[in-house]
C-alpha cells in the first residue's frame, strides 16, 4: 500500500452532468464546478475537471423552484454568484466565518433574485448543497433537498440531511422513508435559498482521504434510486457510474438530474508540490 504523503495537496477528478430527464420541459437545475456552470440553462450541460486543493476550492449543485422561469433564474442566479463566494474563501477559515460568509453570499442572492422576479406573491428559489475543499479538509453544507454522498472503503454515507416536511416526520419517528417518498410532503422544502429566514446548515469537517468519492445530485437521482442502489453504483469506476447515473437521468428521472462526481487522490506533499510551482512560474515568467 502507498503511504500518503504527509498533508497532502489532494485532487479531485470531476465529472459532472446535468439533463432535463424524460418528464420536465426545461432545466432548473445547475452547478457549479470549476469556475463553470450551465450558463445557458441547456437541457443538457456536461463538465469535467481535476481540482488542485493547494487552495479553498468549492463544489456546488442546485435545483431551482418556482414554475416556468423563475426556478431555473434562481439556480442559475445560486451558480453565478457562487465564483464570486468562492474568491472569498481563505486556507483554515474557521466554521463560524465561513457560516457568515454563506449567509452573507444568501443575503447577496436574495437582493438579486429580488430584483428579477417582479411578482412578490412568487415562491422562487433553490435547494443548494456545496463543500468547500481545504486541502484535506471538507466542510459540506446545504439548504434543501439536494444531497452529498460520500462513499469510502465501500460504504456509502449521507452527509447531508433533506430540509423538508417529510424528513421531519420521519426523524419523529411518525413515517418510515419508503412510505414518506409517496407523500406529497417528500417534496415540501423546509429551507431553500430564496425564503427569507432561511440559513445554510454546516456539517462538522471531514478529513477526506485518498480513495474517497464524493456524489453531489439533485432530487432527480434520489426519487429514484434508494441507498442501496446508489452505493452498488458507485462502488464501479467512475465512468461506470457516471453511464448509470446518466442512464436513469435520461429514461428512468421525473425530475432534472443535476450529478457531480468526484474521486479523491493524493498527488503530492504540499512543499514539494509548492516548490515545483514556484520553478515553473518563474520559468514561465522568463519566457
Amino acid at each position: 500500500m502507498t503511504e500518503t504523503p504527509k498533508n497532502p495537496v489532494l485532487r479531485l477528478r470531476v465529472s459532472c452532468f446535468s439533463r432535463v430527464g424524460p418528464v420536465r420541459g426545461q432545466n432548473q437545475d445547475n452547478y457549479y464546478v470549476n469556475g463553470q456552470c450551465n450558463a445557458l440553462s441547456q437541457p443538457e450541460s456536461d463538465a469535467a475537471a481535476k481540482i488542485l486543493t493547494d487552495k479553498p476550492r468549492m463544489l456546488a449543485l442546485f435545483d431551482g423552484m418556482g414554475g416556468e422561469t423563475a426556478g431555473e433564474m434562481a439556480s442559475l442566479l445560486a451558480a453565478q454568484s457562487a465564483g464570486t463566494l468562492e474568491k472569498q474563501l481563505r486556507a483554515n477559515m474557521p466554521a463560524e466565518e465561513l457560516a457568515q460568509l454563506l449567509n452573507r453570499y444568501h443575503a447577496t442572492f436574495l437582493d438579486t433574485l429580488g430584483e428579477r422576479i417582479f411578482d412578490p406573491s412568487a415562491v422562487c428559489g433553490t435547494t443548494c448543497v456545496g463543500a468547500v475543499l481545504d486541502g484535506q479538509r471538507m466542510t459540506v453544507f446545504w439548504m434543501g433537498d439536494s444531497r452529498l454522498y460520500l462513499l469510502r472503503d465501500g460504504r456509502l454515507r449521507q452527509l447531508t440531511r433533506d430540509d423538508s416536511a417529510a424528513q421531519k416526520m420521519i426523524d419523529r419517528g411518525e413515517i418510515t422513508e419508503e412510505a414518506a417518498r409517496k407523500t406529497s410532503d417528500w417534496h415540501r422544502l423546509t429551507r431553500f435559498m430564496g425564503k427569507y429566514d432561511a440559513e445554510f446548515s454546516l456539517a462538522p469537517d471531514l478529513t477526506l482521504c485518498p480513495g474517497d468519492r464524493l456524489l453531489f445530485c439533485s432530487d432527480g437521482v434520489t426519487d429514484v434510486c434508494t441507498d442501496d442502489v446508489l452505493a452498488d453504483i458507485l462502488c464501479r469506476s467512475i465512468g461506470n457510474a457516471r453511464n448509470a447515473l446518466l442512464r436513469i437521468a435520461e429514461r428512468n428521472a421525473k425530475d432534472n438530474t443535476t450529478v457531480i462526481l468526484a474521486d479523491v487522490e493524493a498527488i503530492l506533499g504540499s512543499g514539494w508540490y509548492s516548490n515545483i510551482e514556484r520553478r515553473f512560474n518563474k520559468w514561465l515568467q522568463s519566457k
